[in-house]
Protein backbone atom coordinates (compact mmCIF):
# COMPACT_ATOMS: atom_id res chain seq x y z
CA UNK A 1 0.00 0.00 0.00
CA UNK A 2 2.25 2.71 1.26
CA UNK A 3 5.81 2.21 -0.44
CA UNK A 4 7.61 4.27 2.63
CA UNK A 5 9.69 3.31 5.93
CA UNK A 6 7.93 3.93 9.15
CA UNK A 7 8.75 4.18 12.43
CA UNK A 8 7.88 1.54 15.28
CA UNK A 9 4.03 1.95 16.87
CA UNK A 10 3.95 4.69 19.29
CA UNK A 11 2.06 3.50 22.58
CA UNK A 12 -0.59 6.13 22.97
CA UNK A 13 -4.27 5.61 25.46
CA UNK A 14 -6.96 6.15 23.80
CA UNK A 15 -10.35 5.94 24.92
CA UNK A 16 -12.85 4.21 22.40
CA UNK A 17 -15.68 4.33 25.41
CA UNK A 18 -17.27 7.20 25.99
CA UNK A 19 -21.16 8.38 26.86
CA UNK A 20 -23.29 9.04 24.43
CA UNK A 21 -23.89 12.80 25.58
CA UNK A 22 -20.09 13.09 24.76
CA UNK A 23 -19.32 16.35 22.17
CA UNK A 24 -20.07 15.54 18.78
CA UNK A 25 -16.21 14.62 17.49
CA UNK A 26 -16.74 15.25 13.69
CA UNK A 27 -16.02 18.73 12.28
CA UNK A 28 -17.36 20.21 8.91
CA UNK A 29 -14.47 21.14 7.06
CA UNK A 30 -14.51 24.93 8.00
CA UNK A 31 -14.49 24.29 11.17
CA UNK A 32 -11.34 21.73 10.69
CA UNK A 33 -8.97 23.80 8.38
CA UNK A 34 -10.30 28.05 8.68
CA UNK A 35 -9.93 28.98 12.57
CA UNK A 36 -10.19 32.43 12.05
CA UNK A 37 -7.85 32.85 15.54
CA UNK A 38 -5.53 30.52 13.85
CA UNK A 39 -1.56 32.13 13.87
CA UNK A 40 -0.79 33.19 10.14
CA UNK A 41 1.68 30.14 10.25
CA UNK A 42 -1.29 27.78 11.19
CA UNK A 43 -3.67 29.07 9.05
CA UNK A 44 -4.85 27.49 5.14
CA UNK A 45 -5.67 30.75 3.59
CA UNK A 46 -2.36 30.87 1.62
CA UNK A 47 -3.42 30.11 -2.23
CA UNK A 48 -2.85 26.19 -2.95
CA UNK A 49 0.40 25.76 -5.24
CA UNK A 50 1.99 22.67 -6.51
CA UNK A 51 -0.76 20.58 -5.38
CA UNK A 52 -3.37 21.28 -8.25
CA UNK A 53 -2.44 17.91 -9.68
CA UNK A 54 -2.77 15.93 -6.43
CA UNK A 55 -6.16 17.53 -5.25
CA UNK A 56 -7.42 16.39 -8.66
CA UNK A 57 -6.32 12.84 -8.45
CA UNK A 58 -7.75 12.60 -4.98
CA UNK A 59 -11.44 14.65 -6.02
CA UNK A 60 -11.43 11.80 -9.08
CA UNK A 61 -11.18 9.38 -6.17
CA UNK A 62 -13.54 10.04 -3.77
CA UNK A 63 -16.50 11.88 -6.77
CA UNK A 64 -15.26 9.79 -9.66
CA UNK A 65 -17.45 7.31 -11.49
CA UNK A 66 -17.68 3.39 -10.91
CA UNK A 67 -18.15 2.42 -7.48
CA UNK A 68 -16.88 4.68 -5.05
CA UNK A 69 -18.81 2.73 -1.93
CA UNK A 70 -16.33 1.36 0.41
CA UNK A 71 -13.59 3.25 -0.59
CA UNK A 72 -10.59 3.92 1.79
CA UNK A 73 -7.99 6.15 0.40
CA UNK A 74 -4.70 7.34 2.27
CA UNK A 75 -2.39 11.01 2.07
CA UNK A 76 0.90 10.63 3.68
CA UNK A 77 2.95 13.00 4.64
CA UNK A 78 5.73 14.65 7.01
CA UNK A 79 4.74 17.27 9.65
CA UNK A 80 4.94 20.29 8.13
CA UNK A 81 4.25 19.08 4.20
CA UNK A 82 0.72 20.07 3.82
CA UNK A 83 -1.27 17.35 4.30
CA UNK A 84 -4.42 19.71 5.68
CA UNK A 85 -4.39 22.67 2.96
CA UNK A 86 -4.72 19.67 1.16
CA UNK A 87 -7.52 18.25 2.62
CA UNK A 88 -9.15 21.91 2.77
CA UNK A 89 -9.03 21.98 -0.92
CA UNK A 90 -10.23 18.54 -2.01
CA UNK A 91 -13.03 18.92 0.85
CA UNK A 92 -14.04 21.90 -1.37
CA UNK A 93 -14.32 19.64 -4.75
CA UNK A 94 -16.12 16.94 -2.95
CA UNK A 95 -19.15 19.39 -1.74
CA UNK A 96 -19.08 20.91 -5.03
CA UNK A 97 -18.62 18.02 -7.50
CA UNK A 98 -20.94 15.75 -5.49
CA UNK A 99 -23.27 18.03 -3.66
CA UNK A 100 -22.25 15.85 -0.67
CA UNK A 101 -21.50 16.52 2.97
CA UNK A 102 -17.33 16.38 4.55
CA UNK A 103 -16.53 15.71 7.78
CA UNK A 104 -13.31 15.52 9.54
CA UNK A 105 -12.15 13.38 12.89
CA UNK A 106 -9.13 15.69 14.53
CA UNK A 107 -6.88 13.39 16.17
CA UNK A 108 -7.67 15.41 19.06
CA UNK A 109 -11.08 14.21 19.85
CA UNK A 110 -12.31 11.25 21.79
CA UNK A 111 -14.79 8.89 20.27
CA UNK A 112 -17.53 6.48 21.42
CA UNK A 113 -19.21 3.43 19.78
CA UNK A 114 -22.24 5.67 18.46
CA UNK A 115 -19.39 7.67 16.18
CA UNK A 116 -21.31 6.96 13.22
CA UNK A 117 -24.80 8.41 14.36
CA UNK A 118 -23.91 11.13 14.06
CA UNK A 119 -22.85 11.10 10.32
CA UNK A 120 -25.76 11.75 7.67
CA UNK A 121 -27.08 9.12 6.30
CA UNK A 122 -28.20 9.89 2.61
CA UNK A 123 -26.10 12.33 1.42
CA UNK A 124 -23.09 11.70 -0.38
CA UNK A 125 -20.49 11.11 2.35
CA UNK A 126 -16.80 11.75 2.15
CA UNK A 127 -14.97 11.23 5.80
CA UNK A 128 -11.33 12.57 6.61
CA UNK A 129 -9.59 10.61 9.53
CA UNK A 130 -6.46 13.60 10.23
CA UNK A 131 -3.36 12.70 11.81
CA UNK A 132 -3.87 9.02 11.86
CA UNK A 133 -0.48 7.95 13.41
CA UNK A 134 -1.88 9.66 16.40
CA UNK A 135 -5.00 7.29 17.22
CA UNK A 136 -2.87 3.88 16.61
CA UNK A 137 -4.65 1.91 18.80
CA UNK A 138 -7.87 2.84 18.29
CA UNK A 139 -8.01 3.10 14.47
CA UNK A 140 -9.28 -0.42 13.68
CA UNK A 141 -12.63 0.17 15.64
CA UNK A 142 -13.42 3.60 14.01
CA UNK A 143 -12.84 2.41 10.58
CA UNK A 144 -14.28 -0.93 11.33
CA UNK A 145 -17.56 1.01 13.01
CA UNK A 146 -17.80 3.73 9.97
CA UNK A 147 -17.75 0.79 7.13
CA UNK A 148 -20.37 -1.02 8.48
CA UNK A 149 -22.73 2.08 9.38
CA UNK A 150 -22.10 4.16 6.58
CA UNK A 151 -20.80 1.56 3.79
CA UNK A 152 -21.72 4.31 1.14
CA UNK A 153 -19.09 6.75 2.61
CA UNK A 154 -16.01 7.03 0.86
CA UNK A 155 -13.38 7.16 3.85
CA UNK A 156 -9.52 8.98 3.38
CA UNK A 157 -7.08 8.33 5.89
CA UNK A 158 -4.15 11.45 6.37
CA UNK A 159 -1.24 10.23 8.40
CA UNK A 160 2.60 11.05 8.52
CA UNK A 161 4.99 7.69 7.73
CA UNK A 162 4.89 6.68 11.37
CA UNK A 163 1.49 6.09 11.60
CA UNK A 164 1.57 3.83 8.35
CA UNK A 165 2.14 0.63 10.36
CA UNK A 166 -0.85 0.85 12.57
CA UNK A 167 -2.81 1.94 9.49
CA UNK A 168 -1.99 -2.08 7.76
CA UNK A 169 -2.15 -3.41 10.80
CA UNK A 170 -6.12 -1.86 10.33
CA UNK A 171 -6.12 -3.11 7.01
CA UNK A 172 -5.32 -6.53 7.85
CA UNK A 173 -8.13 -6.56 10.96
CA UNK A 174 -10.66 -5.51 8.66
CA UNK A 175 -9.59 -8.31 5.84
CA UNK A 176 -8.95 -5.05 3.27
CA UNK A 177 -6.11 -6.30 0.69
CA UNK A 178 -3.90 -2.94 1.18
CA UNK A 179 -3.09 -3.20 -2.71
CA UNK A 180 -5.73 -2.54 -3.46
CA UNK A 181 -5.78 0.98 -1.47
CA UNK A 182 -4.81 4.31 -3.16
CA UNK A 183 -1.92 6.35 -1.79
CA UNK A 184 -0.78 9.37 -2.56
CA UNK A 185 2.13 10.60 -1.02
CA UNK A 186 2.95 14.28 -0.79
CA UNK A 187 6.55 15.30 -2.05
CA UNK A 188 8.56 18.30 -1.79
CA UNK A 189 7.46 21.54 -3.54
CA UNK A 190 9.51 22.84 -6.67
CA UNK A 191 11.84 25.50 -6.03
CA UNK A 192 9.21 27.58 -8.07
CA UNK A 193 6.21 26.63 -6.01
CA UNK A 194 7.86 27.10 -3.05
CA UNK A 195 8.84 30.96 -4.02
CA UNK A 196 5.72 31.24 -4.88
CA UNK A 197 4.16 30.32 -1.35
CA UNK A 198 6.78 32.81 0.58
CA UNK A 199 5.96 35.80 -1.59
CA UNK A 200 1.97 35.32 -0.66
CA UNK A 201 3.64 35.42 3.41
CA UNK A 202 6.31 38.00 2.61
CA UNK A 203 4.13 40.26 1.07
CA UNK A 204 4.45 42.97 -1.69
CA UNK A 205 7.75 44.64 0.22
CA UNK A 206 9.87 42.14 1.00
CA UNK A 207 8.74 39.43 -1.99
CA UNK A 208 11.95 39.71 -3.56
CA UNK A 209 13.53 37.92 -1.27
CA UNK A 210 11.06 34.64 -1.69
CA UNK A 211 13.45 32.61 -4.25
CA UNK A 212 16.12 32.99 -1.62
CA UNK A 213 13.75 31.69 1.33
CA UNK A 214 12.43 28.55 -0.70
CA UNK A 215 15.83 27.59 -1.80
CA UNK A 216 16.75 27.46 2.03
CA UNK A 217 13.68 26.11 3.35
CA UNK A 218 11.10 24.99 0.68
CA UNK A 219 11.44 21.35 1.78
CA UNK A 220 9.02 22.30 5.10
CA UNK A 221 6.22 23.97 3.75
CA UNK A 222 4.78 25.15 7.36
CA UNK A 223 8.13 26.44 8.09
CA UNK A 224 8.55 28.08 4.96
CA UNK A 225 5.65 30.23 5.61
CA UNK A 226 6.46 30.74 9.40
CA UNK A 227 9.96 31.92 8.20
CA UNK A 228 8.37 34.17 5.48
CA UNK A 229 5.45 35.47 8.46
CA UNK A 230 8.80 36.37 10.54
CA UNK A 231 10.90 37.96 8.21
CA UNK A 232 7.77 40.10 7.21
CA UNK A 233 7.08 40.98 10.57
CA UNK A 234 10.60 41.88 11.02
CA UNK A 235 11.10 38.94 13.71
CA UNK A 236 13.71 37.29 11.38
CA UNK A 237 16.69 38.36 9.83
CA UNK A 238 16.93 37.92 6.40
CA UNK A 239 20.43 38.64 6.23
CA UNK A 240 20.54 34.62 7.44
CA UNK A 241 19.52 33.66 4.16
CA UNK A 242 23.10 33.39 2.99
CA UNK A 243 24.20 30.66 5.88
CA UNK A 244 21.38 27.96 5.32
CA UNK A 245 22.54 26.61 9.10
CA UNK A 246 22.17 30.25 10.67
CA UNK A 247 19.05 30.38 9.09
CA UNK A 248 17.69 26.70 10.14
CA UNK A 249 18.91 28.26 13.64
CA UNK A 250 17.43 31.56 13.64
CA UNK A 251 13.61 29.75 12.66
CA UNK A 252 14.13 27.20 15.26
CA UNK A 253 15.16 29.71 17.62
CA UNK A 254 11.63 31.62 16.66
CA UNK A 255 9.42 28.86 16.44
CA UNK A 256 9.96 27.69 20.02
CA UNK A 257 9.81 31.70 20.92
CA UNK A 258 5.85 31.65 19.65
CA UNK A 259 5.19 28.88 21.93
CA UNK A 260 6.72 30.10 24.63
CA UNK A 261 5.40 34.08 24.74
CA UNK A 262 5.10 34.59 28.20
CA UNK A 263 8.05 35.75 29.36
CA UNK A 264 6.93 35.23 33.38
CA UNK A 265 6.76 31.41 33.20
CA UNK A 266 9.47 31.11 29.80
CA UNK A 267 12.08 29.32 31.38
CA UNK A 268 9.82 26.55 33.50
CA UNK A 269 7.52 26.73 30.44
CA UNK A 270 10.90 25.42 28.03
CA UNK A 271 11.63 23.23 30.78
CA UNK A 272 8.30 21.51 31.27
CA UNK A 273 8.33 20.98 27.08
CA UNK A 274 11.38 19.34 26.80
CA UNK A 275 10.17 16.92 29.38
CA UNK A 276 7.10 16.24 27.36
CA UNK A 277 9.05 16.03 23.77
CA UNK A 278 10.89 13.69 25.65
CA UNK A 279 8.33 11.25 26.70
CA UNK A 280 5.25 12.40 24.62
CA UNK A 281 2.88 10.75 24.62
CA UNK A 282 2.64 11.99 28.36
CA UNK A 283 -0.09 9.44 30.00
CA UNK A 284 -1.42 11.68 33.07
CA UNK A 285 -3.30 8.51 34.28
CA UNK A 286 -0.20 6.60 34.55
CA UNK A 287 1.64 7.39 37.55
CA UNK A 288 5.38 6.36 36.25
CA UNK A 289 4.78 9.63 33.42
CA UNK A 290 4.69 12.17 36.16
CA UNK A 291 6.90 10.76 38.81
CA UNK A 292 9.55 10.83 36.35
CA UNK A 293 8.85 14.67 35.05
CA UNK A 294 8.80 15.46 38.66
CA UNK A 295 11.56 14.30 39.41
CA UNK A 296 13.47 15.90 36.20
CA UNK A 297 12.28 19.66 36.45
CA UNK A 298 12.34 18.74 40.70
CA UNK A 299 8.30 20.03 41.01
CA UNK A 300 5.47 18.57 42.80
CA UNK A 301 2.81 15.96 41.37
CA UNK A 302 0.45 18.92 41.60
CA UNK A 303 2.50 22.08 39.92
CA UNK A 304 3.26 19.25 37.67
CA UNK A 305 -0.64 18.59 36.54
CA UNK A 306 -1.52 22.58 37.08
CA UNK A 307 1.32 23.51 34.84
CA UNK A 308 0.21 21.00 32.18
CA UNK A 309 -3.50 22.42 32.07
CA UNK A 310 -2.31 25.51 31.41
CA UNK A 311 -0.08 24.72 27.67
CA UNK A 312 -3.19 23.29 27.15
CA UNK A 313 -5.12 26.05 27.52
CA UNK A 314 -2.13 27.96 25.61
CA UNK A 315 -2.81 25.85 22.36
CA UNK A 316 0.90 24.42 23.01
CA UNK A 317 0.20 21.23 24.30
CA UNK A 318 -3.24 18.96 22.69
CA UNK A 319 -4.71 16.91 24.90
CA UNK A 320 -7.00 13.77 24.18
CA UNK A 321 -8.53 11.62 27.05
CA UNK A 322 -5.36 11.52 29.71
CA UNK A 323 -2.48 11.88 26.84
CA UNK A 324 -0.58 15.14 25.85
CA UNK A 325 1.41 15.96 23.40
CA UNK A 326 3.05 19.22 21.90
CA UNK A 327 0.98 20.82 19.18
CA UNK A 328 2.09 21.14 16.61
CA UNK A 329 3.87 17.93 16.21
CA UNK A 330 6.94 19.77 14.56
CA UNK A 331 7.46 21.49 17.44
CA UNK A 332 8.35 18.53 19.90
CA UNK A 333 11.16 17.54 17.01
CA UNK A 334 12.87 20.94 17.27
CA UNK A 335 12.27 21.05 21.08
CA UNK A 336 13.94 17.63 21.72
CA UNK A 337 16.96 18.51 19.06
CA UNK A 338 17.43 21.67 21.66
CA UNK A 339 17.35 19.65 24.69
CA UNK A 340 19.60 16.93 23.44
CA UNK A 341 21.83 18.32 21.76
CA UNK A 342 24.34 21.52 21.89
CA UNK A 343 23.54 23.32 18.86
CA UNK A 344 27.58 25.02 18.85
CA UNK A 345 29.37 21.63 19.48
CA UNK A 346 26.96 19.13 18.31
CA UNK A 347 27.92 17.26 21.67
CA UNK A 348 25.15 15.57 24.18
CA UNK A 349 23.78 18.08 26.49
CA UNK A 350 23.33 15.43 29.53
CA UNK A 351 19.39 16.12 28.98
CA UNK A 352 18.52 12.45 27.10
CA UNK A 353 20.53 11.04 30.11
CA UNK A 354 19.35 12.50 32.83
CA UNK A 355 15.59 11.40 31.29
CA UNK A 356 16.77 7.99 31.09
CA UNK A 357 17.61 7.47 34.96
CA UNK A 358 14.25 8.56 35.91
CA UNK A 359 12.29 6.58 33.32
CA UNK A 360 11.23 3.07 32.93
CA UNK A 361 8.15 1.10 31.57
CA UNK A 362 5.94 2.99 28.93
CA UNK A 363 8.09 6.14 29.54
CA UNK A 364 11.07 4.85 28.68
CA UNK A 365 9.55 3.17 25.35
CA UNK A 366 8.37 6.66 24.46
CA UNK A 367 11.90 8.08 25.14
CA UNK A 368 13.08 5.49 22.83
CA UNK A 369 10.79 6.23 20.20
CA UNK A 370 11.48 10.13 20.17
CA UNK A 371 14.92 9.74 21.13
CA UNK A 372 15.79 7.68 17.08
CA UNK A 373 14.51 10.80 15.70
CA UNK A 374 17.48 12.87 17.39
CA UNK A 375 20.14 10.55 16.72
CA UNK A 376 19.47 10.15 13.07
CA UNK A 377 19.55 13.72 12.64
CA UNK A 378 22.72 13.85 14.37
CA UNK A 379 24.17 11.25 12.02
CA UNK A 380 23.24 13.49 9.31
CA UNK A 381 24.73 16.25 10.29
CA UNK A 382 27.82 14.68 11.57
CA UNK A 383 28.06 11.70 10.18
CA UNK A 384 31.81 10.50 10.78
CA UNK A 385 31.72 11.50 14.63
CA UNK A 386 30.56 9.93 17.82
CA UNK A 387 26.70 10.35 18.31
CA UNK A 388 25.89 12.22 21.55
CA UNK A 389 23.45 10.22 21.90
CA UNK A 390 25.70 6.55 22.09
CA UNK A 391 25.92 7.73 25.74
CA UNK A 392 22.37 6.21 26.39
CA UNK A 393 22.80 3.08 23.97
CA UNK A 394 25.48 2.33 26.46
CA UNK A 395 23.28 2.78 29.60
CA UNK A 396 20.81 0.76 28.47
CA UNK A 397 23.22 -2.20 27.38
CA UNK A 398 24.26 -1.84 30.63
CA UNK A 399 20.42 -1.92 31.28
CA UNK A 400 19.71 -5.02 29.57
CA UNK A 401 22.98 -7.21 30.70
CA UNK A 402 22.14 -6.45 34.20
CA UNK A 403 18.59 -6.63 34.18
CA UNK A 404 15.94 -9.56 35.11
CA UNK A 405 14.31 -11.48 31.50
CA UNK A 406 11.10 -8.95 31.97
CA UNK A 407 13.05 -5.64 31.72
CA UNK A 408 15.95 -7.64 28.71
CA UNK A 409 12.04 -8.35 26.78
CA UNK A 410 11.39 -4.94 27.05
CA UNK A 411 14.10 -3.70 25.53
CA UNK A 412 14.24 -6.78 22.88
CA UNK A 413 10.72 -5.66 21.76
CA UNK A 414 11.08 -1.66 22.07
CA UNK A 415 9.66 -0.07 18.67
CA UNK A 416 13.10 2.24 18.91
CA UNK A 417 15.43 -0.21 16.51
CA UNK A 418 12.51 0.06 13.66
CA UNK A 419 12.70 4.24 14.71
CA UNK A 420 16.07 4.49 14.02
CA UNK A 421 16.04 3.42 10.37
CA UNK A 422 12.34 4.40 9.58
CA UNK A 423 12.11 7.79 10.65
CA UNK A 424 15.07 9.36 8.26
CA UNK A 425 12.33 10.04 5.58
CA UNK A 426 10.09 11.85 8.11
CA UNK A 427 12.80 13.66 9.93
CA UNK A 428 14.75 15.23 7.38
CA UNK A 429 11.83 16.87 5.89
CA UNK A 430 10.65 18.25 9.32
CA UNK A 431 13.10 19.05 11.56
CA UNK A 432 15.15 22.28 11.15
CA UNK A 433 19.05 21.53 11.18
CA UNK A 434 20.43 22.32 14.46
CA UNK A 435 24.14 22.53 15.49
CA UNK A 436 25.68 22.33 11.91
Amino acid sequence: MVNAVQNGPLTVNHHLHVEPSAPDPWLSPHEAFDDPQAAAYFSHRWDLVGRSELVEQLSSFTTGEGRTEGRIGVLLGVAGGGKSRVLRALAAEFAHRAEGVVRVLPAIAPVGHHLAERLPADAALLIIIEDAHQRPEDLTGIVRELRRERPKAVILVSTRPSGTAALRKTLRQLRVDDAEVPTWELGELSTRDAAALAAQALGEAKEHLARRLAAAMGDSPFLLVFSAVEIARGRLDPRWLESDASLHQQVSEAFIATALADPATHDEDQALLHAVAALQPVRADVPRFLEAMAALLGTSDTVLRAQLSRLVDSGVLTRRGNSHRILPDLLGDVLLAEAAIDPKSGASTGFLERVLAETDGEPLTNLLVNTGRVDWQWRRLRPFGQSPVEPLWHLLEQEYTEGDPVTQSSLLTSPFRLSLAAGEAETRKCLPDLGR
